[in-house]
């Protein structure tokens, strides 16, 4: 039984290798995609001086049109044991 499947084995593996060596093959691989091997020159194009990432890492993240609170923006900047003491203030006089 083990003859057997050995057998088959090896004989799988010969055959794949008879059929993938380049002789056999009736087309090669070479014209599997179409490319031309003439010697035209390819269209010249003209590049933008600028290219996409460039822009997109240069972007701002605050919106047109829309104005900060500068109160709002200092109170923001404040270190949390201010809003802390603020916030207890508050609370005791509620």
């Amino acid at each position: 039984m083990k003859h057997k499947i050995l057998s088959a084995i090896i004989l799988f593996f010969l055959v794949s290798l008879a059929l993938s060596s380049p002789k056999a093959r009736k087309y090669p691989l070479s014209n599997l995609f179409y490319a031309k091997k003439t010697g035209a020159n390819p269209q010249i194009v003209k590049k933008p001086k600028y290219d996409y990432m460039s822009t997109f890492l240069s972007r701002s993240t605050k919106p047109l049109g829309l104005k900060e609170n500068l109160a709002l923006k200092k109170y923001l900047n404040q270190p949390s044991i201010k809003w802390a003491i603020r916030a207890g203030q508050r609370h005791i006089l509620n």
